[in-house]
Order: C-alpha cells, then structure tokens, then sequence
C-alpha cells in the first residue's frame, strides 16, 4: 500500500469530525478495533493516523497569536 499524505488523512479526521461530532474520535476507535479483529495491518495504521489527527485538531491552540 502507497503512503498516504498526511493531508488526506485530515481531510478524512474533518470529514468524520463533521459527520459524528462529538462522537468522531469513538467511531475512529470502532474502525481502528475493526481492523485488529479483521488483522488488516495496512487499514489499521490508516485508521490510527485518522484517530490521531482527530486529537490533534480539538487540541486547543498553543503559543501566541501571530
């Protein structure tokens, strides 16, 4: 499987950020539990850089403002 650009991978976390809301982050655990019980490696990594970026975008903002 071809890398995956760190982009589309928060297009995806946005995506599911604007279709569960508040539940976004527990569907991507659902998904990334999935892909352990199907043992599909490659779509288990996908599903934990998507989880990831989801925290990474509700993080509050840090450091000043420019």
């Amino acid at each position: 499987m071809a890398p995956i650009p760190d982009a589309i991978i928060y297009r995806a976390a946005d995506r599911l950020m604007q279709r569960h809301g508040d539940e976004a982050l527990r569907a991507a655990s659902r998904c990334v539990e999935r892909m352990v019980d199907r043992r599909d490696r490659d779509r288990f990594l996908l599903w934990l850089r998507i989880r990831h970026a989801i925290v990474v975008l509700r993080a509050p903002p840090t450091g000043p403002l420019h």
